[in-house]
This record gives structure tokens, C-alpha cells and sequence, in this order.
């Protein structure tokens, strides 16, 4: 072998990686310690990047192009409807069947509910797999002659997509609202 560390027939000797105990180990720690440590931070943004309390129903998604969903006027990547509307129904029965719903969701609070005579509005906290980001899921139901009408309104905090999860989330809970049978009791 030459000087320049050829070999015999001109090419380079390759030196293979050899993967000590210790570099496995410290590896196996980073890997280890990433996780919780990224988890930590994103804990500490969603404390710091909460809605203001007390905002009410978001207008619009204005400005989330891609990590907002909403059934309500300006409806954005969802079915398209601005209402869901219930016939001859009360609030109280839409919001016994979105309390349900909620019951089922696991990594979701309730932040904000003010109820008053004819109008109910939610706002709840809901975290996702994983590396638990804070979703932020709205919900208002009010009287409209003798039906009751129902906004979702679903957005991500952080990042630029929410990879398809706030239309899924208004599409559940849409078939969850119209799968049950409201009708008996006119809104009041």
C-alpha cells in the first residue's frame, strides 16, 4: 500500500464502524432522554400559547390554512356545511350528546362552558398522541326557532399542519351528533 493509502489495485481501504458498548449505551441515553425532553417543552408551550380566556367562537380559520377545521359560518376543510342543524330539538339534548362524545375522548378538558337561556358555548382542550400538542376544540349550540344549531370549530397551536386531524375530529363528532335521534323537545 502507498503513501496516499491505496491499495494494490488502486482503491481506498474502507475502515468499518465498530459500535463499542459505550457508544451504544450513549446512544441508547440521547435516544432516551430525547423524548421526555421534547415532551417537556412542548408542555411548556402549550402552557405559554393558550387562546385568551374568554375569546368565544372563533370567527373564522383565517390564518391556519392548514391546522383548522370548522362547521360553522366561513366553514373550513370540512364538509362544507356552515350549521348542523337539529330539528325540533333542545340544546341540552345536542350538548348530552357532544358531553358524551367528549366522555370518550381520552386527553380532552373542558376549559370554558357558559350556558345561558337559549345558547350554550364549550371550549375544550384536546391533546394528541404521542408528544401531546394542545388542540383547541369550540363548540356552540343555540336556538333557531324551534331547532337547535351546532358550530365545531377544531384548531391546531403549534406547527403548520395538523395532518388531517381536526376534519377527522369534526367528522366524528358530526356522526356522533347525527346518529342519535333529538327530536321530542322543541329548543327553547
Amino acid at each position: 500500500m502507498g503513501a496516499s493509502g491505496q491499495g494494490a489495485k488502486g482503491g481506498t481501504r474502507r475502515r468499518r464502524f465498530r459500535m463499542t458498548t459505550s457508544t451504544f449505551t450513549t446512544g441508547l441515553l440521547v435516544l432516551l432522554l430525547l423524548y421526555p425532553a421534547t415532551v417537556g417543552l412542548v408542555q411548556i408551550s402549550n402552557g405559554l400559547s393558550g387562546p385568551d380566556s374568554g375569546q368565544g367562537f372563533p370567527d373564522s380559520c383565517e390564518g391556519m390554512d392548514y391546522k383548522c377545521a370548522r362547521i360553522a359560518p366561513e366553514p373550513h376543510r370540512s364538509t362544507g356545511d356552515s350549521e348542523l342543524r337539529f330539528n325540533n330539538t333542545s340544546v341540552e339534548q345536542v350538548l348530552s350528546t357532544i358531553d358524551i362524545w367528549i366522555a370518550e375522548q381520552s386527553r380532552t378538558i373542558e376549559v370554558q362552558r357558559t350556558i345561558d337561556e337559549s345558547s350554550v358555548y364549550a371550549h375544550f382542550v384536546v391533546h394528541t398522541r404521542w408528544l401531546n400538542y394542545a388542540d383547541d376544540l369550540y363548540i356552540h349550540i343555540e336556538c333557531n326557532g324551534d331547532d337547535a344549531v351546532a358550530w365545531i370549530h377544531s384548531s391546531s397551536r403549534f406547527g403548520v399542519s395538523d395532518l388531517g386531524v381536526n376534519p377527522i375530529r369534526i367528522d366524528e363528532l358530526k356522526s356522533s351528533l347525527i346518529s342519535v335521534d333529538h327530536a321530542g323537545a322543541p329548543c327553547s
